[in-house]
């Protein structure tokens, strides 16, 4: 993911598709969500956090 950029310190476009995610979770009171119901841009981020991290485990 990368940092906000410019002087209005805009989201990049990671951060800003998992903002949406947490957003959802916020209004609808979820603990989770089902990946089916997230925008393509959002679990594409999931999948790859989850692949680095299955990666990671010792």
């Amino acid at each position: 993911m990368r940092p906000s950029q410019g002087e209005e310190r805009a989201l990049s476009a990671e951060v800003n598709a998992l903002a949406d995610v947490y957003a959802l979770m916020i209004f609808h009171r979820a603990a989770t969500l089902s990946l089916d119901d997230l925008a393509p841009s959002a679990r594409e981020l999931i999948e790859a956090w989850r692949r680095a991290r299955e990666g990671n485990v010792a």
